[in-house]
């Protein structure tokens, strides 16, 4: 059956249709099976690029779009026009402030994203009716094939001088759109999936902007993105500052401390060890006015530690599974942002910074270390060693001179809108920052892999990618499940 395969070898059972069905000009299957194998990839995470599925990739991009003989429009003289693919389309992620930005700086911005994402980012849809962007969708019920050759149409206009690629890692249809406009106009990928492998590495883009060091060091060392070519911008979270304070979702008193932390559970999950409730429980161990406060999804495999704390400190745990709107303003009511393990938050940890909040951080890898913030391994908030994280959380908890002192310094070096905003216009006209582009340290990839590869083995293909990908992967190679003859069928 498909679970008796070893993973490599299911990558290569996969891989030996891709060519077949382009052979036999089977087009939407190939790119079909192409999105699947890279989110299996996505999720497995051992390898940060995969050259035979960039391969395959050029050769159904001249195969459906005819690039030799038909060629984009160049671009007309003054043309000012910024493309924006959104594949994500909501309002939690980067695409906000870098929309934001180039239409404050004066540009047309023309926002591509899919139909099924409408209503699902009201402050992004906003801000492009106040600039009068352009906003197009991508109607719903398209084949992978329909939506790459919609996505190349809205592309090909003559006003067009730069596109940003917001894409997923397995998002065929955007990576293949972006190749396709090789020397068209300038295309950057906006890199928010730093930690993981993603489609579309050197040939659907000309520069990559990471936001931190880990990610320079798997494009620039792994992906083969040379130097030159990569873009150091930190993010800021977007705030709204007329946001009211939603209040908490449990009783709290004068001589509470709350410690917040969040994001989607998975984070929080490290096999056998569950290093990071054990540093929970120290907390409300060791001090019994300390609450500690979760929001975040989760799968059910993922909650059994926090529903077990819930049990043994009742009154004293809280999990929102919903989001909200009022982060910035509940992390201004809270005394301490515990940042997840082993795979660290990001823009948790800088609406933390930016609301004047230390954000913790315990970290083995360079993945849940998190560096998304100006100097932050000169805060004095990052620690490798467990006694070392108890002492400072005995530090914060009882004096609160020291704790006022370390928030001072962490909002100090919060990156803001204004110095995000400068930079990214220098992006578009230097393809550069005033933040130099350096490797994060190798050590602590193989663990990072490790954790990826005990995830992915615990548990089966589609509870992992998920059943969109799943479903139509068991369509198009229905022999998955029958190892004898996979391999029987695929020597052929």
């Amino acid at each position: 059956m498909w679970h008796t395969l070893d993973i490599d070898e299911k990558i290569a059972v996969i891989k030996r249709k891709i060519p077949k069905a382009i052979a036999r000009q089977q087009y939407d299957s190939a790119l079909l099976l192409i999105k699947c194998l890279a989110n299996i990839l996505f999720n497995y995470n051992q390898y940060y690029k995969d050259d035979f599925l960039e391969e395959q990739m050029e050769i159904l991009k001249e195969r459906l779009f005819d690039t030799k003989d038909r060629p984009l429009q160049p671009v007309q003289a003054g043309g000012d026009s910024i493309f924006f693919y959104d594949g994500v389309g909501v309002d939690d992620g980067l695409e906000l402030i870098y929309v934001k930005g180039l239409m404050k700086a004066g540009h047309h911005v023309v926002y591509l994203v899919r139909e099924s994402a409408k209503g699902k980012f009201p402050m992004l849809q906003s801000w492009l009716e106040k600039y009068q962007a352009e906003i197009i969708y991508i109607p719903v019920g398209l084949s992978t094939l329909q939506e790459c050759r919609y996505i190349y149409e809205v592309q090909n206009r003559t006003d067009i001088k730069a596109g940003f690629l917001y894409a997923l890692p397995y998002d065929v249809a955007g990576v293949m759109a972006f190749m396709s406009a090789k020397n068209r106009y300038v295309r950057y990928r906006i890199n928010f999936v730093d930690h993981a492998y993603w489609l579309g590495g050197t040939r659907a883009i000309d520069y990559c902007i990471e936001f931190r060091n880990l990610g320079s060091l798997l494009s620039g060392c792994y992906r083969g993105i040379p130097k030159e070519h990569l873009i150091m911008l930190p993010y800021y979270p977007y705030i709204d500052q007329e946001k009211v304070f939603e209040g908490f979702p449990f009783p709290v008193e004068e001589k509470d401390f709350i410690i917040f932390s969040g994001g989607t559970l998975y984070k929080t999950y490290d096999g056998e060890e569950n290093l990071y409730y054990k540093m929970v429980e120290f907390c409300l161990s060791e001090f019994g006015h300390t609450k500690f406060w979760y929001a975040g999804r989760g799968e059910d495999r993922h909650t059994v530690e926090l529903k077990r704390l819930q049990e043994k400190y009742p009154g004293r745990v809280y999990w929102s599974e919903e989001g909200r709107d009022d982060l910035f303003q509940v992390l201004q009511h809270v005394d301490l942002y515990l940042n997840t393990y082993p795979v660290g938050g990001g823009l948790m940890l800088q609406y933390a910074a930016a609301a004047g909040r230390i954000p913790l951080i315990y970290y083995r890898t360079i993945e849940s270390r998190t560096s998304t913030l100006v100097n932050q391994d000169k805060l004095g908030i990052e620690f490798n060693q467990l006694e070392d994280w108890k002492d400072e959380v005995r530090k914060i908890i009882t004096d609160e001179s020291y704790r006022k002192r370390k928030e001072q310094r962490v909002l100090e070096n919060a990156i803001d809108a204004d110095i995000f905003e400068k930079n990214l216009m220098r992006v578009l006209k230097e393809q550069k920052t005033e933040y130099e582009v350096t490797y994060a340290d190798a050590e602590g990839l193989r663990e990072i892999q490790k954790t990826y590869r005990d995830r992915f083995g615990k548990h089966g293909v589609e509870d992992v990618i998920g059943k969109d990908s799943y479903i139509p992967l068991l369509k198009l190679c229905p022999f998955i499940y029958l190892y004898s003859r996979v391999i029987k069928k695929t020597n052929r």
